[in-house]
């Protein structure tokens, strides 16, 4: 059995020398803060150099520059006529905006060429910014520096919701921004068979919590005294069944939640009740020194973040089986974090990571399911009681999986339909639809 230290020397050191490389290259090249004509101009000199990696790189750079400067609703929709290329690079849709994200490290002739012709075609495309949608690309510069600044949640929560307001408003005066708006609710207001106006109040205050609750998230990052006071204003009514638990039971868990709320203060939360009792591991998208610790805040040496797709299974389940360890993972993951298996979700098949049930199947750990939520400005954990993750007679690894996920799915539909505003993915709630029937 192979211990988590190993894991940690052998499976994430690579791993993170390979992304901080990557992570260098990117924030060299953002240093010379070119226009976008510079850097394109860059990424084909580059190409005629035969450096298929930096010109790959620049001719991203110089596509961030473009969603940067405009509206999301205009890129997506332009996207569906021009599709992003699959070549190792993906379009993610943060908190601060949209970006590219590389998920491999190297790029040959043909990436190059494919990325610098899409760069081009797009932008070419892509219709002139009217005067409205400058205004609301400010208004969102600005709730980014509120979320930045130094000062206290209080503050930041009534600038951002001053600042969402605006610009709510203007985009119904957008008409790229009020069709899609107008649709997405009534797809909506279907699958969550709430009227449409009421659905509109709730995407009002999505936009609000999908900034906010990052905020919470970067204090965190602080370990500062408006760190621990956002912590211990928690309210978390099974803290002492499960500190109880912990105390009594030397075998491994899994903590598992949604991207809901302040998920990463909870994680921290609880985390205190462990101590550094425990080894942790988590699962993250990348890595960065700044998001290394999101899910503990006991002892750094003791927490182990692993890439998605890029770790041992055997050495997690191994872990796992060899007790004292906790599993944080979030299974509210589409396909596009790994194989997934088919379930239900609001009464649609849609697709969902499959990893992290047959991760805790196969290491013999039981799951602790808990949501967190924000009421009345407390942020609240509810754990679900404990799951079984045995195999049940006759039942296939493929079977249990399956079965497992969807317990878990039904649990995420529960929590979102209680307060689906704080959501992060609810707009991206029908991209989780599968192609294929459940099975």
């Amino acid at each position: 059995m192979k211990p988590v230290d190993s894991v940690r020397v052998n499976c994430i050191a690579n791993q993170c020398l390979e992304n901080q490389c990557l992570e260098n290259q990117q924030k060299l090249l953002n240093l010379q803060k070119l226009s976008f004509d510079q850097r394109m101009a860059q990424a084909r000199n580059y190409h005629a150099l035969a450096d298929y990696h930096n010109a790959t790189l620049s001719a991203c750079l110089a596509f961030d520059l473009l969603l940067a400067h405009r509206l999301e609703v205009s890129i997506f929709i332009l996207l569906v006529q021009i599709p992003f290329p699959n070549q190792g690079v993906q379009i993610l849709r943060t908190e601060t905006g949209i970006r590219t994200h590389f998920n491999k490290q190297a790029f040959s002739v043909c990436d190059s060429e494919i990325y610098l012709k899409f760069v081009q075609e797009f932008s070419q495309q892509l219709r002139p910014c009217s005067s409205k949608e400058r205004c609301f690309i400010l208004l969102r510069r600005l709730s980014i520096n509120c979320l930045f600044d130094e000062k206290s949640l209080a503050c930041k929560r009534k600038k951002l919701r001053a600042l969402h307001t605006l610009r709510c408003q203007l985009l119904n005066r957008i008409p790229d921004t009020k069709t899609f708006t107008q649709e997405f609710q009534s797809r909506l207001s279907r699958l969550f068979h709430e009227p449409e106006a009421r659905i509109g109040e709730m995407l009002k205050q999505h936009y609000f919590y999908f900034e906010f609750n990052y905020a919470k998230r970067l204090l965190h990052r602080s370990h500062s005294w408006q760190q621990q006071q956002q912590l211990n204003q928690f309210q978390w009514s099974e803290a002492q069944a499960y500190a109880d638990l912990m105390a009594k039971n030397s075998g491994s868990i899994v903590l598992a939640t949604i991207h809901m709320g302040d998920f990463v203060g909870a994680f921290h939360k609880i985390s205190t009740v462990t101590g550094d009792t425990r080894q942790t591991i988590s699962l993250q998208r990348e890595y960065s020194n700044d998001v290394h610790n999101d899910f503990t805040i006991v002892d750094s040496s003791k927490h182990h973040a692993l890439l998605h797709g890029r770790f041992s299974t055997i050495d997690i389940v191994s872990a796992l089986r060899s007790g004292r360890h906790i599993l944080s993972m979030l299974f509210d993951l589409k396909d596009d974090f790994g194989a997934s298996t088919t379930v239900n979700f609001f009464g649609t098949p849609c697709r969902f990571v499959k990893g992290p049930a047959q991760l805790v199947i196969m290491g013999g750990a039981p799951i602790i399911p808990f949501v967190t939520y924000e009421q009345d400005g407390i942020d609240i954990i509810d754990m679900h009681e404990l799951i079984d993750t045995s195999v049940l007679a006759g039942e296939s690894l493929t079977e249990a999986t399956l079965r497992i996920t969807q317990l878990l799915i039904v649990l995420a539909e529960k929590w979102i339909l209680a307060n689906p505003a704080q959501w992060k993915y609810l707009l991206s709630v029908f991209s989780y639809c599968a192609k294929k029937p459940l099975h």
